[in-house]
């Protein structure tokens, strides 16, 4: 069978909507506790110390992700971030297969 462009490219991105899928199942649908958040931020930073997370991600890239946090944490706090969990949900998609589709094209 010959593989074509257009069957190519068709198989990458079924491919990185499987991956997105995966990664944003069940976005928004869930619950966790004060103390099982505590303990996965208390986790994440142990392994952001000890070099086992986010070893590629440069010094602007850590301030973007404080200030992303920082901003979610205050629309929680001051509203409702589920009225935009739909929002989140799409710009997240997005940002996944985009990288995804990066990563492809670079290999």
């Amino acid at each position: 069978m010959k593989i074509t462009k257009a069957l190519l490219r068709q198989l990458i991105l079924e491919e990185v909507e499987a991956t997105t899928g995966d990664a944003m199942k069940g976005f928004g649908q869930g619950t966790t506790s004060k103390a099982g958040q505590a303990k996965s931020t208390l986790d994440q930073s142990k392994a952001i110390a000890k070099g086992d997370s986010l070893e590629d991600v440069d010094n602007k890239e850590r301030a973007m992700l404080v200030q992303i946090q920082k901003a979610l944490t205050q629309v929680a706090e001051q509203g409702d971030l589920m009225k935009y969990r739909a929002a989140l949900e799409t710009i997240l998609k997005r940002l996944i297969k985009d990288t995804s589709r990066g990563q492809t094209q670079t290999k």
